[in-house]
Formats: C-alpha cells, structure tokens, sequence
C-alpha cells in the first residue's frame, strides 16, 4: 500500500509540469519563433545587401573575364610574375606580318608582303602604389612613289625599278602609370595613352579582330589609322549602381592635327560613361557613350561623339564556344573659322562646319578551340554631297595557342572616288615573352 502510494504522488508530481509546459509552451515557442523570425530578417537584409555588392563584384571579374581584363579607361594589371622579379619590367615582342593582293589603295600602298608593325611592350608595378605600361611600336612606313601612279597603270620597268628597301618609323604608342585605390574610389591614370573615345580606339593592332581597322575610325579620327593616342592625364570612378557602371574622364595635350591645334592652350577633353549589365552567367551586355571636344588649328571648335554597343556570349559550360556582337556609331564636328573663300582676307571671315560621321559593326564567333569567323559592315560619310565610303569584310582566324595567329581576311569597299576595290590579306603574329591582355 506505501508503495503504491508513493508511485501515486511521483506520478501526480510528474504530470504537473507535464501540464503546466503543455499550458505555457505554444506561447514560449511563438515567443522564440518571433525572435528567430526577426533574428533571420536581419541576416537576409545584411546577407542581401553583401550578395548585391558580390554581385558587382563578380560583375567586374566576369567583364574582365569575358573580355580580356577590359576595364575602359584603365590598363589591364601586367602579367603575374615571381615576387623577386616585381620590379622587373616584363618584356614582349610582337611582330605583326601583312600578305596582300588585290585593288584595294589601302593596301597596295605597301609591298604585297610586309612587316607593318613591331611592337615592344614593358609591364610592372613601379612601387605599392602604382602600375606602369609602355609600348613602342615600329611602323611601316611608305615608299615615296604615289598611290596615283600605281593605280594609273605604272608597270613594267617602272615598277621593277622602284626602291624595295624598308621603313620604319618608331611611335611611343602608350607610357602611363595608373594610381588604383584613391579617395573617393578613383584610379588615375597619367602619361601617354589612347583616348577612351568608344572601345576600338584603344586596341593594339595585334588585338585587332579584322586584319585592318574598321574604316570609320580612320575617317573620324584622322591620323594614319594607329588610333588617337595622346599625352594626359585620365581618371575612373565606379558608381554605386546595381550594374556595374563607372564614368571616365580625361584631359589630354590636343597634338592630333587632324582634330586639334597642338598650340599649348589647346587641350582636349573627354567624358564616358559605361554601363555593364548581365543578362546570364554567360552572356552580357555593354553601352558606352563618349564625348571629345577642344579647339581646332582653325580656332574653331572640333566636337567628337560615340555611342558603343557591345554583347558578348561565353557560356560557362563551354569556354571554347563565344560570340561577340559590337557596333559603334561615330561622328566628327571640325567648325572652320576662316577667310571667305578667294579672299584670303582675314576681315572677312566666315564659319562653317565640316560634318564627318561612320558607322561599322562585326560579329567574331569562336567556333571551336582556336578557330574564328568573323564578318564586319562598314558605313562612312565625309562632308559634301555624295562622299560615301561603304564595304563589308569576311574574317576566318586560327589561334594555334595565345602566343599566335594566323588570319584570312577578304574585304570589298566601294569608294567614292575609286568605286568599288578588294582585298585579299594574311595576316601573322606571334608574341615573345609575357605579355598583359589589353583593353578591347
């Protein structure tokens, strides 16, 4: 009888806290739910807000990726090297070799086979603080003889006997050093450097997805077709934005006669914004809108606009299958202010703008490994009526390895003045020694 009394009172003082927690509990644990509710509510927003700017992030690497390190307006960082060679520049040499055939002037105004170019370039980090990146680059030059006359039909002995012996002229083509890291999140960039006018402006010619430059460049920005280079000083800002988006801006010497006056007061100025946007793990978009403008030889003004776009496709799962879509719009404002015409008397000046605009878009499809085609339309119109350059080229490229290429390109033009003209070209290049990608 004890016995089961004490079982009785060990169960009674069981089932009391049994009934007690079964009365308290869905309170204490909506208590707790609500903590752990609000608990995962901070996490999410902190989680979210540091996703978003990882985002960005791998929104810059995979540009840099998809592009070959392309940050407009900034140097790609040289090539990674033993720490005990950090202050040694690395050293490359890049020979590009032209076989042509065909009626094209721009081409038959060198030998059917050429080296048109040598370029030397030096890479490295000068201190913790900066980055520095130099090339000179030997051009072709001509030889003397004029197009006119070998397209008038100079042959036979004439063209036997004229002088083969080569020309080189050498161009500093970029000597900078880039400042990253600085208040404010800029990076600055002084020296000798292309304008970020548009994005072919600034490719190297053994970057080049066409064995030649897109007509309209040439036609815009004047010179000889090795693109606007010019001594400045530049600077980058990403902005806080979604997408990746970052504004450039430079002051540069105006020593492009074609465009500005050289004198010491003519500098030039430039403004882009870009905006990178992903549309898949594999695929992105680019838009990039640039304006260049100073003062002219003339004491006018020359104004400069382009609008870029760009659309690249590399799918994750197959790095050896990417497309590449650009199209640029260019246009080119020289305000003249001079004499009226067959006075030559100052007094009397008039004013007048000479509008130059163009206009090229090119696919480059890699195919399989190492293999590319590629296609490209060309539009320009230079000033008075009827002036109207347009062609088209087909591009076929084989990469034996990063360190060489070998293309086949044929392109038909019909000029204004000369009518229609073609070409045949092979190009070849290689490089020796590390070499950092370029912007492109």
């Amino acid at each position: 009888m004890r016995k089961i009394l004490l079982l009785s009172a060990l169960c009674m003082s069981l089932a009391v806290p049994t009934a007690s927690r079964a009365q308290t509990g869905p309170e204490e644990i909506e208590k707790k739910l609500a903590v752990l509710e609000g608990r995962m509510a901070d996490l999410a927003a902190r989680y979210e807000a540091q996703i978003a700017e990882l985002r960005r992030e791998v929104a810059a690497l995979r540009q840099a990726a998809t592009s070959g390190h392309e940050a407009h307006g900034l140097p790609s960082a040289p090539a990674s090297r033993p720490a005990a060679n950090l202050l040694n520049p690395a050293l490359s040499v890049i020979p590009d070799f032209a076989f042509s055939a065909g009626n094209d002037p721009r081409w038959r105004a060198t030998d059917a086979a050429s080296l048109r170019e040598l370029e030397l370039s030096f890479s490295a980090s000068v201190d913790p603080y900066a980055q520095a990146f130099a090339s000179v680059a030997l051009h072709r030059h001509g030889h003397g003889d004029a197009l006119a006359d070998r397209f008038a039909g100079a042959g036979g002995r004439a063209e036997e006997e004229r002088a083969h012996s080569e020309g080189y002229t050498a161009e500093v083509e970029e000597a900078y050093a880039v400042f990253p890291g600085l208040p404010g999140g800029w990076t600055l960039k002084a020296g000798r450097f292309y304008a970020g006018f548009g994005k072919e402006n600034g490719q190297h010619t053994h970057t080049w997805r066409q064995a030649d430059r897109p007509l309209a460049l040439n036609a815009v920005l004047g010179g000889e077709g090795h693109g606007l280079s010019d001594v400045g000083i530049g600077a980058t800002k990403i902005l806080p934005t979604p997408w990746l988006s970052d504004v450039t801006v430079e002051a540069l010497g105006g020593r492009s006669e074609d465009l500005f006056g050289g004198r010491r007061s003519d500098l030039a100025y430039l403004l882009a914004w870009r905006h990178f946007l992903d549309l898949s793990e594999g695929s992105s978009v680019e838009a990039l809108l640039t304006g260049l403008g100073g003062r002219n030889a003339t004491g006018g003004a020359t104004r400069l606009g382009n609008l870029s776009l760009t659309y690249r496709r590399r799918p994750l799962s197959d790095r050896y299958r990417t497309f590449l879509w650009r199209t640029e719009y260019m246009r080119r404002d020289y305000r003249v202010h001079g004499p009226a015409p067959g006075t030559g008397v100052s007094s009397s000046p008039m004013r007048w703008t000479e509008r130059t605009e163009g206009l090229f878009s090119y696919v480059d499809w890699q195919v399989a490994r190492g293999w590319s085609v590629g296609v490209r339309a060309d539009w320009v119109r230079y000033p008075g009526p009827g002036r109207r350059d347009q062609g088209g080229a087909l591009v076929l490229t084989w990469y034996p390895s990063e360190y060489q290429k070998l293309r086949v390109q044929f392109q038909r033009v019909d000029y204004a003045v000369l009518g229609p003209k073609n070409a045949l070209v092979v190009e070849y290049g290689f490089s020796l020694g590390p070499h950092g990608a370029h912007p492109y």
